[in-house]
């Protein structure tokens, strides 16, 4: 994880509009390959993985939320007792 302003938030996966979302109002997440659980999927390739809905998307964006909560809790924690480690003796 990196808080750096140059990184690609969309070099394993990103979210586009459905060819038909007009239509349909679907969106749909690509991610690469060795990042699914496909077989044989072309470990650097693009891979259609999920149509979503708007509100398949707020769920998803609220299962995100919640998790990388808990991630950042947990990496604060950990600094703090690195922070505190007492010296060997």
């Amino acid at each position: 994880m990196t808080k750096d302003k140059e990184w690609d938030h969309k070099e394993n996966l990103y979210i586009e509009p459905c060819a038909c979302n007009y239509n349909c109002g679907q969106y749909i997440l690509f991610m690469k390959g060795d990042r699914t659980h496909f077989r044989n999927a072309p470990e650097n390739e693009f891979i259609s993985t999920a149509s979503l809905s708007v509100g398949d998307m707020f769920d998803l964006h609220e299962n995100l939320s919640e998790k990388l909560d808990i991630e950042c809790q947990r990496m604060d924690l950990e600094e703090l007792l690195d922070k505190n480690d007492l010296p060997a003796e």
